[in-house]
C-alpha cells in the first residue's frame, strides 16, 4: 500500500470565504406548538430542546422518476428468507448547517376542519445540493411538503387525555430529530403547513 507521512512542516490553512456554487439555501418549517393530527403534542420548551438537534440535521427525500415527484418517507418492508425487515428508500438531498439560524414564527393555517388557526412553527435553514440533483429544484421552485423523523431511541413522553376532543395525545418530554424528509405534493405532512421553500423569511 501506499504510504503518506505528515512532515514536520506546519500545515497552511485556507480562509473559506464563500459556500460551493452547487449547493442553493432552503428554509424549512420543520413542526409547530401544540397537539397536531398524529395525536402528539409538543410544548414550545420542548421543540426549543429538540431544535437542538437541527444542526448537521440531513435533509433527505424517496425521489419517483415516473411520478417526477417525492414519495413519502420511502419506508419499504421485504419479506425473504431470513424473515421480514425494512429498508429506506430515501437519499440525501442536502443538510441542516451547524451554525443555522434557527427561529420560531407564527403561520395561519387552514386546519383539518377548514377553520383558519394561527400556529407557532419552529424553522430552520438548510442547503440542497441542486447542482447536483435536478430534483431538488422543484422544491425550490414550488416549495414541497416536509416531515421530520424522529430518533425513537431518545423519544420520551407518555399518553395522556384531553377530556375536551375526549382523545389521547401522546406527550413529547424530549426527542432528536434524525432526518428532515421532502414530500411529494400528493403527501400530507403531520404538521400541515410543514415544508421545504426557497429562503423566504431567513433571506
Amino acid at each position: 500500500m501506499n504510504k503518506s507521512i505528515s512532515t514536520l512542516s506546519s500545515p497552511e490553512f485556507i480562509n473559506i470565504h464563500s459556500v460551493s456554487p452547487m449547493i442553493s439555501k432552503c428554509e424549512i418549517k420543520v413542526l409547530y406548538v401544540g397537539q397536531n393530527r398524529n395525536r402528539s403534542s409538543i410544548s414550545k420548551e420542548v421543540a426549543e430542546q429538540m431544535a437542538q438537534t437541527l444542526p448537521g440535521c440531513p435533509i433527505v427525500g424517496y425521489y419517483i422518476e415516473n411520478k417526477e415527484d417525492f414519495g413519502d418517507h420511502g419506508d419499504q418492508m421485504i419479506i425473504d428468507g431470513e424473515g421480514v425487515h425494512f429498508k429506506k428508500l430515501t437519499k440525501p438531498y442536502g443538510f441542516v448547517p451547524l451554525d443555522a439560524k434557527v427561529w420560531f414564527q407564527d403561520f395561519e393555517d387552514i386546519d383539518e376542519f377548514g377553520k383558519s388557526v394561527v400556529r407557532k412553527y419552529l424553522m430552520t435553514e438548510g442547503y440542497l445540493w441542486s447542482g447536483q440533483f435536478e430534483e431538488c429544484r422543484r422544491v425550490l421552485e414550488g416549495g414541497s411538503p416536509q416531515s421530520m423523523e424522529l430518533d425513537e431511541k431518545t423519544l420520551k413522553g407518555y399518553w395522556s387525555e384531553d377530556y375536551n376532543k375526549g382523545i389521547d395525545f401522546f406527550i413529547i418530554n424530549d426527542a432528536t430529530i434524525s432526518k428532515l424528509c421532502i414530500l411529494g405534493e400528493d403527501v400530507e405532512p403531520c404538521f400541515e403547513g410543514a415544508s421545504v421553500t426557497a429562503p423566504i423569511v431567513s433571506s
